[in-house]
C-alpha cells in the first residue's frame, strides 16, 4: 500500500481545486480581518514607525502573524501555563539569550525548539506542576 503523507489533490486528479479553495479562504479571511483587526494592525504599525524596530510589512503579513499566534496560543497555552517551574525558567532564559542575538541565537533557537516541542507537546512527559511534587 502506498502511503502519501502530503497531497494538494486530496482525491481529485488535479491540484487546481486546492488552489481555488485556498484563494477563496484567503479572500474571506482577509475580508474578515479587515473588519476585525485593521485598527489593531494599524496601531502596531504606528508603534513600529515610532520606535523604528523593524521594517513595516503589509496588512496580510500581519494578519498571518495574528493567525499563527492564535493557533499556537490555542495549541500550547494550556501546557505552557501548566509547565513546572524549572522548565519554565529554562525556556525563559533561552528566550532572553536568543534576544541578545549574535552567535548564541541559533544555538538558543535550536535548544529552545527541542525543549519547547517536548515540554509543551500533548504527550510531553513529566512537564506539569504535578512533576514538582
Amino acid at each position: 500500500m502506498e502511503v502519501i503523507t502530503y497531497s494538494l489533490r486530496g482525491g481529485p486528479e488535479r491540484s487546481g481545486y486546492y488552489y481555488r479553495d485556498v484563494i477563496t479562504f484567503t479572500d474571506e479571511t482577509l475580508a474578515e480581518a479587515e473588519r476585525r483587526v485593521r485598527p489593531l494592525v494599524e496601531a502596531f504599525q504606528d508603534y513600529l514607525r515610532q520606535t523604528n524596530r523593524e521594517t513595516l510589512r503589509t496588512f496580510p503579513e500581519y494578519v498571518l502573524d495574528l493567525l499563527v499566534l492564535g493557533v499556537l496560543w490555542r495549541v500550547y497555552a494550556g501546557a505552557a501555563l501548566d509547565l513546572a517551574e524549572m522548565p519554565r525558567r529554562v525556556l525563559s532564559w533561552l528566550a532572553r539569550l536568543r534576544g541578545r542575538g549574535g552567535w548564541l541565537k541559533p544555538a538558543a533557537d535550536s535548544l529552545r525548539g527541542m525543549l519547547a516541542g517536548s515540554l509543551l507537546s500533548p504527550n510531553g512527559r513529566g512537564t506539569g506542576r504535578q512533576a514538582e511534587k
